[in-house]
């Protein structure tokens, strides 16, 4: 089993658990009955944020507390010139219109029926119903290029160039990761402010 979640028996012996496991009971190796807290104690009892559960809401935290983007070049770590600008899209909601499987069948009854007769009076009367699927997520990441790994790194409104920049940065190459098929989108660059602070 991988998993960085784990209880600590009373005989000392850390016990590796999943996250279906939380709020249950699981047997150590020395015979105890262990229990497995909630998971966002068990997230925090394993060093863990207690509710960061996925890449996305990682960064939002590490942006808002201010850990992202860092105060050096991500490529050599010199001190920066530039600071880099994207608009990471991981996933787009969608509407598609529906109507009842049900109201399906009857429809198809109906026009086979009674076809050219009543079939302006049933598509009028039909209501489609519009179902929104998936979410939105993006993500605006940054980060900080000195001006020579700037001039190095190519074109940086290449989708290529950008994933590859991004994969320097853990937080960035876990959401890529999570998200493979992500739109990525090249903001701005401009002149590096050299703290986090000062980057509003």
């Amino acid at each position: 089993m991988t998993t960085d979640l784990f209880i600590t028996c009373a005989c000392g012996s850390r016990i590796p658990v999943s996250q279906g496991q939380a709020a249950s009971v699981v047997s150590c190796e020395c015979g105890r009955e262990c229990a497995v807290p909630g998971l966002s104690e068990l997230r925090r009892q394993s060093g863990q944020d207690a509710y960061t559960t996925n890449a996305v809401e990682s960064v939002h935290k590490a942006i808002g507390e201010g850990d992202l983007p860092g105060p050096n070049c991500i490529q050599c770590q010199a001190t920066p010139d530039y600071l880099i600008r994207c608009r990471v899209v991981c996933e787009r909601s969608f509407a598609k219109n529906s109507t009842s499987e049900d109201e399906a069948h009857f429809g198809a009854f109906f026009l086979g029926i009674f076809g050219r007769l009543f079939s302006p009076l049933w598509i009028k009367t039909r209501e489609q119903v519009s179902v929104t699927h998936g979410r939105d997520t993006v993500v605006e990441p940054s980060f900080r290029l000195c001006r020579s790994c700037q001039a190095s790194a190519g074109n940086l409104r290449r989708k290529r160039t950008l994933r590859r920049l991004l994969r320097l940065v853990p937080q960035y190459a876990q959401l890529l990761h999570e998200y493979p098929q992500a739109k990525l989108l090249f903001l701005e660059a401009r002149e590096s402010p050299v703290t986090n602070a000062d980057e509003s």
